[in-house]
């Protein structure tokens, strides 16, 4: 069976509660799923976006948006556990919203780049396992899937 999702960036950023009629326009476009990314953790209400995806009848995704502050490869255990927490958030969004997927990219903040030598790259990409595993198995016990875009 083939899904048809929109993303909710080609229509507002961040998205509010105030954008949930986007949820009507997309269903009446043919859509039937709306990926939605949280950029700010108190951006949505999470019980009127579900009752807005129950009344539409859309399939719910909920998009991460990694930024400077949450990336689990960061050296700075800050940083990292910004992202940790991030991710635990998105994932109690998901089961309130009854979204199917938690999708990503989740390893490191957007448009990180960074020159290392390969003994660094090893230390980040344990770094970014360590806490991501953490996260995976948050969200199994939640019952929510971890995925790179359903979009892609």
């Amino acid at each position: 069976m083939i899904i048809y999702g929109i993303n909710t960036f080609l229509w507002a950023s961040p998205f509010k509660t105030q954008h949930l009629p986007f949820l009507d326009k997309a269903k009446g476009l043919g859509f039937d799923l709306v990926e939605i990314p949280i950029e700010g953790e108190n951006d949505i209400d999470y019980v009127k976006a579900a009752a807005a995806y129950a009344r539409t009848g859309l399939q719910c995704s909920i998009c991460s948006v990694m930024g400077p502050g949450r990336d689990p490869t960061y050296e700075d255990e800050a940083i990292q556990q910004g992202g940790v927490a991030y991710l635990k958030h998105l994932i109690d969004a998901a089961v309130t919203m009854k979204a199917v997927t938690v999708v990503g990219p989740h390893y490191s903040a957007v448009g990180r780049t960074w020159q290392a030598t390969a003994e660094r790259r090893k230390r980040d990409l344990e770094r970014c396992a360590k806490n991501l595993r953490q996260v995976a198995r948050y969200a199994e016990n939640k019952g929510v899937m971890l995925k790179r875009s359903v979009l892609h």
